[in-house]
């Protein structure tokens, strides 16, 4: 900045061409991330992790994880049955 007092403050790095590459291609290689999951391939692996747990609780009390998968099932196929096109499994 004393060198250039009238350049714009974003034009200004405070790290050095070392540490800028530091921190943007060392620091921050994270590899091969894999892809994100979505919320039915989560619920499947918790379904099989903890097939016994508390997966929910309402005012006819808890359903495990097994018996919300299996009434979610019972549910896609009777919404099948009706007709009802979506991409669940």
């Amino acid at each position: 900045m004393a060198a250039d007092p009238g350049a714009p403050c974003l034009d200004v790095s405070p790290l050095s061409p070392a540490e800028r590459h530091q921190a943007l291609h060392e620091w921050n290689d994270t590899g091969d991330v894999p892809a994100p999951e979505g919320f039915v391939e989560l619920f499947a692996r918790q379904v099989a992790r903890r097939p016994a747990a508390a997966a929910v609780a309402g005012e006819g009390g808890p359903l495990s994880y097994a018996e919300l998968d299996a009434a979610a099932e019972q549910l896609a196929l009777r919404l099948r049955a009706l007709g009802v096109p979506f991409g669940g499994r």
